[in-house]
């Protein structure tokens, strides 16, 4: 059936970025398991919506360049122009295309796969044959999206990872077909693309700012601004001490940040009443990353089940907040076990927090506003 597709763009962002906006498709993100019908339409959706407003933009003359391709995770394979047998296969608008498919995750529930009649619903290219199998693993037919991803790249293209390790697992496992195409950046390695600043928030900028026009380091021009301005600062021990003492202060403000966000709901956590006064001089701990397995959530939840562990946690005032997306049966067990905690224990009522709501748009007030974050890859 036809749905509306409405398109944002978003006016913070230093790149032309859009936005996607299709509720009545993705109502949820990921939809059950990572072998769900559902998110396989929800891709096809994707694919169609945004290849059409390329094409309107190249031909109102807006994109005049080659296209970059970065697909990100092996379910969105489906957006490349030619996979799927439709108007978009064989249109000279993508005719010039460099593809760059960026894996994040190499459990089973990043690895997404179709069902064996997808191949033909979604109208795979019957080029990609080969990726329709039956799986030993799962006993049944699937549209194998690994190697539905290796067939659609072409001599040119390339596949990252998201750390040198997570790189050396794709070029010996699951790409190993294709080894010379799994690449990484000579000098820095390959990594998630994150870019200092936008954690540091403006708060802390400013004050290591400060302290880098003070010794008169460029930190534009020096990639290791960060070693030399700690070097200086052990051997200036009244600026050491005024250094931390203002960068605590700037990190309290984007504190009070983060408390401000999560009591106007913009994370869609149930707090109680009078969270903000009780935990604004709190240590903040979050572990606030996709509610997948590795990530360790449940680990957390370990601790805060300890009767040891969690009078220390409450005596010391201290406030831990899990969240994230759920990824099929584990994210709502975590979400289950802390509804389990906060009911069984009503003395961390003030200690344990639940964010359901986290996306990149967002992370930052979590990631500047918090004394403490887990970070496992």
């Amino acid at each position: 059936q036809d749905v509306e597709v409405k398109i944002y763009r978003n006016p913070f962002s230093e790149t032309t970025n859009y936005l996607l906006y299709c509720p009545a498709i993705f109502s949820v993100i990921y939809p059950g398991n990572n072998n769900d019908d559902f998110r396989a339409a929800q891709t096809l959706l994707y694919r169609k919506a945004c290849l059409r407003f390329i094409k309107e933009l190249i031909t109102e003359g807006k994109i005049t360049d080659k296209l970059i391709f970065t697909t990100n995770e092996v379910n969105t394979t489906l957006v490349v122009p030619w996979v799927v047998a439709d108007e978009f296969e064989n249109d000279p608008s993508f005719k010039n295309i460099f593809l760059h498919h960026y894996n994040h995750t190499v459990v089973p529930a990043g690895l997404h796969y179709y069902h064996g009649h997808m191949f033909d619903d979604l109208k795979i290219s019957r080029k990609y044959a080969s990726a329709h199998r039956y799986s030993q693993v799962h006993c049944e037919e699937i549209v194998d999206l690994v190697l539905l991803t290796a067939l659609a790249l072409q001599d040119s293209h390339i596949i990252t990872g998201c750390s040198p390790i997570h790189t050396k697992v794709l070029r010996e496992n699951f790409f190993k077909d294709l080894s010379g195409k799994v690449v990484e950046d000579d000098f820095f390695g390959n990594s998630e693309g994150a870019v200092i600043e936008r954690w540091q928030g403006e708060e802390v900028k400013a004050t290591i700012n400060k302290y880098l026009k003070l010794y008169s380091i460029d930190a534009d021009r020096d990639l290791f601004w960060p070693y030399i301005l700690f070097t200086r600062l052990d051997q200036d021990a009244d600026n050491r001490v005024k250094f931390i003492q203002e960068l605590l202060e700037a990190k309290q403000q984007q504190k009070f940040r983060f408390i401000k966000a999560i009591c106007e709901s913009v994370f869609n956590a149930v707090i109680p009443e009078g969270l903000a006064k009780k935990i604004a001089d709190a240590s903040i701990f979050t572990n606030v990353r996709r509610l997948v397995d590795y990530k360790c959530s449940d680990w957390t939840l370990d601790i805060l089940a300890d009767d040891n562990y969690r009078s220390r946690i409450v005596q010391a005032g201290a406030v831990i907040i899990i969240g994230g997306r759920p990824f099929g049966d584990f994210g709502e067990g975590v979400k289950n076990r802390i509804a389990w905690l906060l009911g069984r224990f009503p003395e961390l009522k003030n200690h344990l927090i639940f964010i359901p709501n986290h996306n990149i748009c967002t992370s930052w007030i979590i990631q500047q506003g918090t004394n403490f974050s887990l970070m496992l890859s």
